[in-house]
């Protein structure tokens, strides 16, 4: 099977799957007067944002040989968005969560600059933007004075779908090339910060316990990619023949992989999967493939809703090519068969294996909230690295300045990873605090059965020592280790 991870990517990207949303919801007229109040403020927000947070994952996602982006001017007009429906959900006896399609279409203009190796600087306007998608804003915990809550979450459901014009380069042979690099670039790494499980969040009162802000995920998505049927014959240059078809299966970007079954228009898979779910409106998309060595061949996606999947046990779900630019419906090319049932997640409930030795059998989450003690100049980044039980696992927070103003390296990150019991049995998790990137100043060990083992599966190190760097700091960090539930 020849690896398609790109073209999966853009396949999936021009599917609105925002299924779910049947039970939106309540007139926001009150919230897009708000919304137009704040548009200004927004503007300057917009601008900081790509500056500090887009703008290096931009540059480190475009090619080498287009050199370096950089954001100029950006305003997003006199034409705000709108919010078209607003649902608000309890998130338990200390927190809630404000659902809402959101809509935009309006006059924003960013300038950007372009500085290449060969063409010199390049300068690009982005005007015209045009999103849609649907928002969950959490605010926990509530707390009993104002503004009434101490962190805010917010974060797109699914991905949004965004288009926007890139002026210039009139002049360039390359200009249609350089300006959907960018553009996409650019749409990836929104997507990227702002999609669930990815979020932004935010103290609002700056002396609120991290520990408190955590919002557990929804449960876990437990299900086959069963079978299709229908599957539509393949022209050849002499003949017709029956479709080699496998099917990826997506979910908060995680992936599940079926085999290919040759020649068959009713292929059996039965590829068990488990995902993380953060919202049961959350989409399940899929994308399905002709396998052939010259090249595989998309044959089409769709999707489902976390929610409609466990509420019917079971579905088949049309896959058909994306909508053409003139909205004109494609001819479905099969249909795929899912099961799925939604678990919840508990630190009481049992770790144990599934029929599917492979099957995760626990959610390991840990909160990093600071470390203390760095040296002032320090560019301080913490990553955390799961080894010893499968494949290694990292994920790295963002960059904290370290100054005699503000000496604590404060990341407010959240690792969430789904492990397998030979992870529970000889894993080993590792903090290591990083200057730069790469020099280290410290870190620290711990194995995951002593987590298992400790009461309530949960270890609380509110000054964990740093050994075997340049540092004598420490970190604040809780661990713990959620069963899944029947």
């Amino acid at each position: 099977m020849a690896a398609a991870t790109a073209s999966t990517s853009e396949m999936l990207a021009s599917v609105r799957a925002d299924a779910g949303n049947d039970g939106a919801i309540e007139s926001a007229e009150w919230m897009n007067q708000i919304v137009a109040q704040l548009w200004p403020f927004i503007s300057t927000f917009i601008q900081t944002t790509l500056k500090t947070d887009v703008e290096p994952l931009v540059n480190a996602q475009v090619p080498t040989w287009l050199g370096s982006v950089t954001f100029g001017k950006v305003s997003l007009g006199s034409t705000p968005l709108r919010i078209e429906g607003l649902d608000v959900i309890s998130t338990g006896p200390a927190g809630t969560r404000l659902e809402a399609d959101i809509y935009y279409d309006g006059d924003a203009a960013v300038s950007i600059d372009v500085v290449t190796k060969l063409l010199g600087t390049l300068s690009l306007g982005v005007q015209h933007i045009k999103l849609s998608g649907t928002i969950q804003f959490v605010m926990s915990p509530l707390v009993p004075v104002l503004p009434l809550m101490a962190a805010t979450q917010l974060a797109f459901i699914n991905r949004p779908t965004i288009a926007m014009d890139l002026t210039g380069l009139a002049d360039i042979d390359q200009a249609a090339s350089i300006k959907a690099t960018i553009s996409n670039t650019i749409v990836d790494v929104l997507s990227g910060l702002l999609v669930l499980p990815n979020r932004v969040a935010a103290k609002v009162d700056p002396a609120a316990d991290y520990f408190e802000t955590y919002v557990p995920p929804a449960g876990v998505l437990r299900g086959t990619i069963a079978a299709g049927r229908d599957f539509v014959p393949q022209a050849g240059y002499f003949t017709t023949d029956d479709p080699d078809v496998y099917v990826i299966a997506t979910l908060g970007g995680a992936t599940a992989t079926t085999p290919t079954v040759n020649n068959n228009v009713a292929p059996v898979w039965g590829t068990p999967f488990t995902f993380l779910v953060h919202n049961v409106r959350q989409a399940l998309a899929l994308a399905a493939w002709e396998d052939d060595t010259a090249g595989d061949d998309a044959l089409g996606v769709g999707a489902i809703s976390t929610a409609d999947l466990t509420a019917a046990g079971e579905a088949w779900l049309p896959i058909a090519p994306a909508p053409t630019a003139d909205g004109a419906a494609a001819t479905p090319a099969g249909d795929v068969q899912l099961t799925g049932h939604l678990h919840a997640l508990d630190v009481a409930a049992p770790l144990s294996a599934t029929n599917d030795p492979a099957a995760p059998v626990g959610l390991l989450v840990a909160l990093i909230d600071a470390a203390t003690g760095l040296p002032s100049g320090a560019s301080a980044s913490a990553r955390l690295r799961l080894t010893g039980g499968g494949e290694v696992v990292e994920k790295a927070t963002a960059v904290a300045a370290v100054t005699d103003e503000a000496p604590v390296a404060a990341w407010n990150s959240t690792f969430e990873l789904l492990v397998g019991a030979a992870d529970l049995a000889s894993g080993v998790l590792s903090l290591d605090v990083l200057d730069g990137g790469s020099e280290g100043v410290g870190g620290l060990k711990l194995p995951l059965s002593s987590v298992v083992a400790a009461p309530g599966r949960s270890v609380v190190m509110d000054k964990g020592l740093l050994e075997g760097g340049s540092s004598t700091g420490s970190v604040r960090v809780k661990i713990f280790i959620y069963g899944i539930g029947a």
